[in-house]
């Protein structure tokens, strides 16, 4: 780098003399070119950076749509399950009582029958519960108590 001043005559025209100055300036220049590449391959680095982020939140996404959609279908298939087995013995457990209460000298008959669908109403329950709660197998309460005194 090179900085220079002329001295004039008094005329204001004639160059008596010129004063110049010289800098080596390189190392500088190689720091602010290294300055410059550093700073553009950060940029290069952050917008990788951002599309990993931004695709691995659409994964995320993806895998959160698809869990709630295994979770509304298990839903869909308790429900269905409650329905076609529990509601149709409860059912036949409702028909049972009413032809036990009409017809008397067959009423011991069909209370066996009743107790025995009880019986497969509250083995349905215990295996969806279990279905539900695998890692529960062992559990005692209310609903264990209840199955025993039926048995």
């Amino acid at each position: 780098m090179w900085n220079s001043a002329s001295v004039y005559s008094a005329d204001g025209q004639t160059v008596l003399a010129t004063i110049a100055q010289g800098q080596d300036i390189s190392e500088r220049k190689k720091a602010e070119e290294a300055i410059q590449r550093y700073t553009q391959e950060l940029e290069t680095y952050r917008n990788h950076l951002e599309e990993m982020v931004n695709q691995r939140t659409q994964e995320l996404q993806s895998l959160s749509y698809r869990l709630i959609n295994a979770q509304e279908e298990e839903r869909r298939s308790i429900s269905l399950e409650l329905h076609d087995q529990t509601g149709g013995s409860l059912t036949v457990l409702n028909l049972l009582m009413a032809k036990a209460l009409r017809t008397p000298e067959t009423a011991l008959s069909d209370i066996k029958e009743a107790q025995q669908t009880v019986k497969e109403v509250l083995s349905q329950v215990r295996n969806l519960s279990t279905s539900l709660h695998p890692g529960m197998p062992g559990r005692s309460g209310s609903a264990a108590h209840f199955a025993m005194v039926f048995e």
